[in-house]
């Protein structure tokens, strides 16, 4: 099913982003058929450009986006607890973004590629943001 598949992929999704080897083939493949699921009949016949990937936005794109932000939320907040330098930070951030670019351009729909880069700024922003009203707290 379709959540079945969508947990699998953002599973190896995941792999990938701890630095194990995975088979983006396989992943793009997967991707290509969602998109192409809600793509409209007429546009195929005739082929013309698709209009609709309702079935990738919502099966794929938005799950990927939560799943995006939660591991450099948590990656950010794992940095910032030990203490590393802003600009550190920074430069760790421009890395992440790098690799995202990188993994949108391998397999992903080019829609999702500046949604990622947003997700990965954001979960920082995020992750700074916290730390920062915890340290108020304390």
């Amino acid at each position: 099913t379709k959540c079945r598949t969508t947990a699998a992929l953002l599973a190896l999704i995941a792999q990938e982003r701890e630095g194990q080897a995975v088979d983006t083939g396989l992943i793009k493949e997967v991707l290509s058929m969602f998109a192409d699921v809600g793509v409209q009949k007429g546009e195929l016949l005739y082929g013309l450009r698709p209009t609709s990937m309702h079935v990738y936005e919502r099966g794929f794109e938005s799950p990927l986006l939560r799943a995006t932000r939660a591991h450099y939320r948590s990656k950010a907040a794992a940095l910032i607890n030990q203490g590393v330098p802003p600009s550190d930070l920074q430069l760790q951030v421009k890395q992440w973004v790098q690799q995202e670019e990188a993994r949108a351009d391998a397999y992903l729909q080019p829609s999702t590629k500046p949604m990622l880069v947003q997700a990965v700024q954001e979960a920082v922003q995020e992750a700074v943001a916290a730390t920062a009203s915890d340290a108020a707290d304390v």
